[in-house]
């Protein structure tokens, strides 16, 4: 349910009461969510996994499945904009979350993936031999989460439930298993099954089975990722951000949205064709270094 003030908080705005009842039943709706996908502290990421879910859930009416309307997913975002200022106002989130809002529940700019000189920044990030030789152990763990979202598309959630056991060899190729909303499978070639493969052999023994580990030896968390992308200098790039381009790369080379929508672990393409309208078919994009 809604945190129990949040009724209260909205008749001291003056809402009517048919506005009440529905950003409450909204705000109920988005605690649950939370709740099943182990939200702790909403961050970005939670906020665009959370529109996505909402683009392609679906309800059952006169025995028939039907997906929400616009409008009604319009509706719903405005209920959690305002649920979210209800919970900075009351000191349950940082006010910081109001200005990640808008640019996470609604796709507008081109900002949402990486241009080239960006995709050139990140990756002279982790080229520079330096941090290699100074912490190998970090460098090479870093550099596969960020590259398990660029060239495989996954999500914060995704790579903090990834376990060494995911990984598998058959017939001599790399797979993953990816244990999301939408349980999938990913070949790992190039640069990121390099990336991975360099950090198996510096992770070392650890108390956990989980593939990415703390500093401490514990589970690598969502909120540890999120820490990791703040202050690792990677130029304000967010975990989003690199998952959005791994979509853009696809597109670019020609698979449907239905192809992408499976690659990314979507119940259909409706999301994904929405998300390549926004696309500038006309900008010659760089040649993919898998």
């Amino acid at each position: 349910m809604a945190h129990p003030g949040f009724k209260e908080w909205l008749q001291d705005k003056m809402s009517s009461p048919h506005t009440i009842l529905r950003y409450s039943r909204i705000a109920a709706d988005f605690e649950k969510w939370c709740k099943e996908h182990g939200v702790v502290k909403v961050d970005s990421e939670d906020l665009a996994n959370w529109k996505e879910y909402l683009l392609n859930a679906t309800y059952v009416r006169a025995g028939q499945q039907h997906r929400y309307r616009p409008s009604t997913v319009s509706n719903a975002i405005k209920g959690i904009k305002a649920y979210l200022e209800y919970l900075v106002s009351i000191g349950a989130l940082s006010p910081h979350i109001l200005e990640l809002k808008n640019t996470n529940l609604l796709v507008k700019s081109k900002s949402q993936w990486l241009d080239d000189p960006k995709i050139e920044k990140l990756l002279n990030h982790f080229s520079k031999e330096w941090d290699r030789l100074r912490n190998p152990w970090r460098y090479t763990r870093n550099r596969a989460i960020v590259f398990s979202m660029l060239y495989g598309g996954l999500r914060v959630s995704e790579v903090a439930r990834l376990e060494s056991e995911h990984i598998r060899i058959v017939n001599g190729n790399m797979l993953l298993d990816i244990q999301g909303s939408q349980k999938r499978q990913i070949a790992v070639i190039g640069q990121l099954k390099e990336a991975i493969e360099e950090w198996l052999i510096h992770r070392g023994n650890t108390g956990t089975d989980k593939l990415f580990v703390s500093q401490r030896g514990g589970p690598l968390t969502t909120n540890g990722i999120e820490h990791m992308f703040k202050h690792q200098e990677l130029h304000g790039i967010t975990p989003h951000a690199l998952r959005n381009t791994f979509v853009y790369d696809l597109a670019n080379i020609g698979l449907s949205a239905t192809s992408i929508a499976n690659e990314l672990g979507h119940s259909n393409g409706d999301y994904i064709t929405h998300m390549t309208k926004l696309f500038d078919t006309n900008t010659p994009r760089r040649e993919i270094k898998y």
